[in-house]
């Protein structure tokens, strides 16, 4: 079950009407950015951060930036595109914070550019929602847009995407009677990275060691389009009294939806 945050409709209009015109322009001007993507390898210098990271990242920037960002970086060929946009956005007005939050998903998510779009305060380990509008359209999210992410940040590791599947407990998910049965159903039974591009957070639990677990939700998809994905999964991502990062466990939710 997901526990929804109330947003006012004008900040919900704003949002979604910034990722689609962003995402629009980004994929017209990717093209020109990738040709300057020779020196991608770059390492990123910058001093890691030292503060936590707040809803003081924020930056919804104008719909003009992508493209004037682009044409900027296209007579720049020495930066990776990714950094250079990033550095644009200081010249743009961002937040120092916000520049310094976007570097930093450069250093550790394989040098996307990034924005923060959303943010909700929980301690020790908080949510945040972040655009990459240069994230490749094929990227694999079953519903839901595809260029949005959820983060949850300030724990160790400081950033978790949790659509790295790599880290959720496989292994208990095969082992659940009901999952059984799909994969007897539907043998090419996948797990994707669920929508994360609405105003709804993940539900947050209190551990009895005083630690958090988040409940994030996944698709089963057997290839169906999007929108019409076969099940779907719970994981807990537990974290300990200090945001340490304990690992995560399946906590079921398969189901079969109809037909």
């Amino acid at each position: 079950m997901w526990v929804g945050e109330f947003v006012n409709q004008a900040e919900s209009a704003r949002i979604l009407a910034f990722v689609v015109v962003l995402a629009l322009v980004s994929m017209l001007a990717a093209h020109s950015v990738g040709q300057n993507g020779k020196s991608s390898s770059r390492k990123v210098t910058a001093a890691p951060l030292t503060q936590r990271i707040s809803s003081s990242a924020i930056w919804l920037p104008g719909t003009d930036f992508l493209k004037s960002a682009h044409a900027a970086c296209d007579r720049n060929s020495s930066d990776p595109p990714a950094l250079c946009l990033i550095r644009e956005m200081a010249k743009a007005g961002a937040p120092s914070e916000a520049v310094q939050f976007s570097r930093q998903l450069y250093r550790e998510n394989g040098s996307e550019f990034g924005v923060m779009l959303r943010f909700q305060a929980l301690g020790p380990v908080d949510m945040a929602k972040v655009f990459y509008p240069q994230r490749d359209v094929e990227y694999k999210y079953a519903v839901g847009s595809r260029n949005v992410a959820l983060l949850l940040v300030n724990g160790n590791p400081r950033i978790i995407d949790v659509d790295d599947l790599k880290k959720l407990d496989k292994h208990g998910m095969e082992q659940d009677d009901s999952y059984q049965f799909l994969m007897r159903r539907f043998p090419d039974l996948e797990l994707w990275g669920g929508g994360r591009g609405g105003t709804m957070w993940e539900t947050v639990h209190k551990r009895l060691d005083g630690g958090q677990s988040f409940d994030i939700y996944y698709v089963l998809n057997a290839g169906r389009p999007a929108g019409r994905w076969t099940s779907g999964a719970n994981f807990a991502w537990n974290f300990d009294a200090v945001g340490n990062f304990l690992g995560t466990k399946f906590i079921g939710g398969v189901g079969v939806l109809p037909d």
